[in-house]
């Protein structure tokens, strides 16, 4: 190997070295900040036993099955925090490698390959932790309950699906069975999948191509054999827990023009973000922002590329048919994203895949195109530099934003509270109750979820979790003020016609004269006698003595609002 050879192979080493550096950096800072997610921390839970398992409630449009040997694993640990950010940056490093392994396969030339990686660091280390707006969501593939290596597994089965000169069964039959996996597990790929083979058939069809005609066909029997696949998996699944089905999902259908425009400004919005244009790190993300600008255009401009090559007739390779694929997949999902009605920009999630078609179709094109070795290599420093200020601004950004969480503070509080004053169950706002359950020992403290004031949680929630409160302690976390969780609305006289008098009140938040949260202790269980109290409540500020439930019946509490009760009671501090 000549030294010029040598320096080139170090040098693609180098850039591979700052992707993975800089995926490290971001997972390991953003899984810290989402260690609060109820979200990710419920199906861990769920696996903590045999028995909760059984009893839970799974949702059939994202059971997260291929995760479920990680959830388990976490089960075993006692869902530490700790393993939940080990996972997290170990699936993310997995995502990303495996995208890289993919490009290296698509171009072998050193400059080009490198510039390709730093640019990819580059736009994964702006894409935005959190999208703020009216509902807040995570982005990116920082989180165990994201979407991460689900994206390089359905990019194998387009792989898997490609023309080859000598036709083998093993390549069909292993895009079924991972395609059957994917959409057992995430029903997100499903509208991927069907609605890219219905575009390429008719795609192929209007350009009278046979490759491409084969393609889709192949492509479109391996959806539904896997959706058939995928129904199976679910039904074995329902004999040993609860799979929901799809009609709880949270989204309806476009109904009129100015949804329309909506779903579509946020559409367009998600693409941006997902290409890493966000300028939440303050003004360290000013240039790796605008470098990201160039990333997007480029991308564009090589779908755009490949679009001419189409209409003329010409004849596409296999990195350019997966290229197609995945632009066919892409823009599937956002039909998908507008119709379903998403009027958040929160959801830029569903637009992930527009990352990985972007830099697949971009590699597919730069690796025939003559470029100066000299304007790579300034390119890449540049990128390299971009980078460096997207993480430090990251670190300042994520940083500046756990100081200000307040909600961390107070599940901290909570967490302090019931370590002084044990009870038996925490009950209160799901995506609340599980980050103060983290948090205790071992995760040892008992909770039961609720959806709103009265109502208890039915999606990835457990049997086991719903007590009877007649018998057990019990603490009831009570927010009057909103505390940006989609929490209804709750208020201390409806708790106390419900639960009965607590023994106990400690101020979470706030001041006595005027609580923001409350953590009402129930010594002995909830009482019978409840409505309109004889006698005011006495609360305690401070540490409550403990108290021990007495069995006082065998009928559960009714959560239910109290329409049929007559004036609220009045309630005196």
């Amino acid at each position: 190997m000549n030294i010029r050879r040598r320096l080139e192979y170090w040098y693609v080493w180098a850039a591979a070295g700052v992707l993975g550096v800089s995926t490290l950096v971001w997972s390991l800072v953003i899984a810290r900040l989402r260690q609060g997610n109820a979200d990710q921390l419920a199906d861990g839970f769920l696996f903590t036993s045999t028995t909760t398992f059984r009893q839970a409630v799974f949702p059939e449009a994202h059971t997260l099955l291929m995760k479920w040997p990680l959830f388990w694993l976490l089960g075993r640990v006692h869902n530490t925090p700790v393993a939940y950010v080990v996972i997290t940056v170990l699936l993310s490093l997995a995502a990303v490698g495996a995208f890289a392994y993919l490009l290296y396969r698509i171009v072998h030339r050193p400059a080009t390959l490198a510039l390709l990686y730093v640019s990819l660091a580059c736009v994964l280390v702006l894409v935005p932790a959190q999208v703020q707006g009216a509902v807040s969501a995570p982005l990116g593939m920082a989180m165990v309950t994201g979407r991460n290596v689900e994206y390089p597994l359905y990019i194998a089965v387009l792989v898997l699906l490609l023309p080859s000169i000598k036709w083998r069964w093993w390549r069909w039959s292993g895009a079924i069975v991972l395609l059957g996996l994917l959409f057992a597990s995430d029903h997100l790929f499903v509208g991927y999948s069907l609605g890219g083979a219905v575009l390429l058939l008719l795609l192929a069809y209007s350009l009278d191509g046979r490759s491409l005609l084969h393609t889709a066909w192949r492509w479109l029997a391996a959806t539904g054999v896997a959706w058939l696949l995928a129904w199976f998996v679910i039904k074995v699944l329902r004999q040993f827990t609860v799979v929901a089905g799809s009609a709880l999902s949270p989204y309806g259908h476009i109904t009129n023009a100015t949804n329309l425009h909506t779903a579509v400004t946020y559409g367009l919005k998600g693409l941006l973000l997902n290409f890493g244009i966000n300028l939440d790190a303050g003004w360290l993300a000013i240039l790796p922002a605008l470098m990201n600008v160039a990333v997007l255009a480029a991308s564009i401009y090589a779908a755009a590329v490949l679009g001419r090559k189409l209409t003329r007739g010409a004849q596409l390779g296999r990195a350019e048919t997966l290229s197609l694929l995945l632009v066919l997949s892409t823009l599937m999902a956002f039909v998908l994203y507008v119709g379903t009605d998403h009027p958040y920009a929160a959801d830029a999630r569903y637009l992930s895949i527009s990352l990985f078609a972007g830099f697949v179709v971009l590699t597919t094109q730069v690796r025939t195109m003559r470029l100066n070795v000299k304007s790579l290599y300034v390119s890449s420093a540049l990128l390299v530099g971009g980078v460096v200020l997207g993480a430090v601004g990251l670190m300042v950004h994520v940083g500046s934003v756990a100081h200000h969480n307040q909600l961390a503070v107070r599940n901290q509080r909570v967490v302090q509270a019931l370590a002084a004053h044990p009870v038996q169950l925490l009950v209160g706002d799901y995506w609340r109750v599980l980050p103060i359950k983290e948090h205790t020992p071992q995760a040892s403290q008992a909770v039961e979820p609720l959806a709103s004031c009265l109502q208890p949680r039915q999606l990835l929630a457990s049997g086991v979790w719903n007590q009877d409160l007649y018998t057990h302690s019990f603490a009831y976390l009570l927010s009057p003020r909103p505390v940006g969780t989609p929490f209804g609305g709750c208020n201390l006289q409806t708790i106390v016609l419900i639960y009965g008098r607590p023994t106990n009140i400690t101020v979470i938040a706030g001041s006595r004269q005027s609580p923001a949260e409350l953590l009402l202790f129930y010594n002995n269980g909830a009482s019978k006698l409840r409505g309109n109290m004889t006698e005011p409540l006495a609360p305690v500020f401070g540490v409550p003595t403990a108290g021990v439930a007495k069995p006082t019946g065998s009928t559960m509490v009714p959560l239910a609002a109290p329409s049929a009760s007559k004036t609220p009671p009045s309630v005196t501090w």
